[in-house]
């Protein structure tokens, strides 16, 4: 039994899948139940068989067997980014192939899910989950939500070993603009202002827009700008809610987010590093290598748990502002996958 402190609700989301994969039963002493926790438990229950917990004074999970396939999962009033995160770690290990669909918030101040799709789908490419989409069937911006996303992960064997060791030149810069039940002159003006502010770095850009009407998003009006820089195999991003600020201010705060995101990211934007650390120690006992040059407290905190519950190690040697990586994997294999 590991015996944790509690977390804040997004760690402790990744605690309950590394409890799950290495089979470990997890208690956090002086819990504190919320409406995200109830909601997350019951949805791990859908996709495993045989979890128990108990909620009293502590919390104790007792960890059951990864199936996956079909359901249907109300986020409530929480971002549906909060669940599939997670989610993508457990994904790929089921027995049967995993398809769900969420109802929720799509688009607040937290991860977008449009990002889930372009980024972090793009983590588990690199690790060999090839046969994974999202689609975003509703938007729905909050505060009310009644967004609707199709989730669907094929499963594998085992994770692929990375090597992303090289310093890479960015290629072209993207944008996108998503809303619902807006006036038309904002994408407009978003647009313009995304397109003068980045052609210093690079004259490859393009701008695109995910305008909803009311059959396909929720009730409330809203609208996001998402920019993302691309290498060859490298991805980093910056997203901005749209407020009662001027348009140019919020195209400034998303540029600068960009450049920042730039700045202390290598081989992956260090928003992502969660999910990338996890899967690294996850492959097989052959290393892998990635350049870092920033890691974030969040990241931090999960590789303390990763060394807690696989015994993760990794080394790294410094080059100038950033840390080349060598990672060594606990091997796991995916035990349920049916053999065709």
């Amino acid at each position: 039994m590991i015996i944790l402190e509690q977390p804040n609700d997004n760690i402790f989301s990744f605690i309950l899948v590394y409890g799950i994969i290495s089979k470990k039963t997890i208690k956090i002493e002086k819990f504190k139940k919320n409406n995200f926790i109830t909601s997350f438990l019951n949805l791990i229950e859908k996709i495993t068989v045989n979890t128990k917990y108990e909620i009293k004074e502590n919390f104790v999970f007792y960890p059951g067997d990864i199936y996956g396939g079909k359901d249907i999962h109300d986020c409530l009033v929480y971002n549906i980014s909060m669940y599939i995160i997670p989610l993508l770690i457990l994904a790929p290990f089921t027995k049967k192939e995993m398809q769900i669909t969420f109802t929720g918030i799509t688009n607040n101040r937290q991860t977008s899910i449009d990002m889930i799709r372009l980024a972090y789908l793009k983590v588990l490419k690199d690790f060999g989950v090839e046969n994974i989409e999202i689609k975003i069937l509703k938007r729905g911006f909050e505060p009310e939500g009644k967004g609707e996303v199709f989730f669907r992960c094929g499963n594998v064997e085992f994770l692929n070993n990375i090597e992303k060791s090289r310093e890479e030149k960015l290629i072209k810069i993207r944008g996108m603009v998503v809303g619902s039940k807006i006036n038309s002159s904002i994408p407009h003006s978003l647009i313009e202002l995304i397109k003068d502010g980045v052609t210093n770095f690079t004259e490859n850009v393009k701008v695109y827009t995910d305008l909803r009407t009311s059959t396909s998003s929720g009730p409330s009006p809203g609208y996001q700008l998402i920019l993302y820089a691309e290498g060859k195999k490298t991805f980093y991003f910056s997203e901005e809610l749209g407020d009662e600020r001027l348009c140019s201010s919020l195209v400034t705060k998303a540029i600068d987010d960009l450049i920042k995101s730039i700045k202390n990211s290598e081989s992956y934007d260090v928003k992502v590093l969660p999910l990338v650390f996890t899967f690294l120690a996850l492959t097989s006992h052959n290393v892998s290598e990635i350049r870092i040059r920033k890691i974030g407290e969040d990241c931090k905190i999960i590789l303390n748990y990763l060394k807690i519950f696989f015994s993760y190690r990794y080394s790294f040697k410094r080059e100038e502002k950033n840390k080349i990586i060598n990672s060594f994997g606990n091997g796991y294999r995916n035990i349920y996958r049916t053999i065709k």
